[in-house]
């Protein structure tokens, strides 16, 4: 912030300068820019590192969302698997339930002895 302050004020000066007509103090004026952006990282530079953390915080907070979801997935899909294997359990001694019914019912109705 302060490299570019000082930018804009060796700028300025130097219109000023090229206004009145004093060449000189326009060429000093752009020489001392031209080292202010050559002798100070720029701003982007400096915040490199700062940045570059915070990508990799953010991609590492993403990773563990992805692992989140999809232990939460498994966790679900787990569940389902257990809630139908459940019902086919079910369903299963239902229909056993209803052929040995039926078969009770046909020995009913059946005479013994023909």
């Amino acid at each position: 912030m302060l490299r570019i302050a000082l930018v804009v004020a060796l700028l300025a000066s130097s219109c000023g300068a090229y206004a009145l007509g004093n060449n000189d103090l326009v060429q000093l004026n752009l020489r001392g820019a031209r080292q202010q952006v050559q002798q100070q990282p720029d701003l982007v530079e400096l915040l490199q590192p700062a940045h570059q953390a915070r990508l990799w915080q953010e991609d590492a907070v993403q990773e563990l969302v992805w692992q989140q979801q999809r232990r939460q997935f498994s966790q679900e899909r787990y569940r389902q698997e257990v809630f139908l294997e459940q019902q086919r359990h079910k369903d299963t001694r239902r229909i056993e339930e209803e052929r040995q019914r039926g078969i009770m019912i046909q020995r009913e109705q059946t005479p013994l002895f023909q």
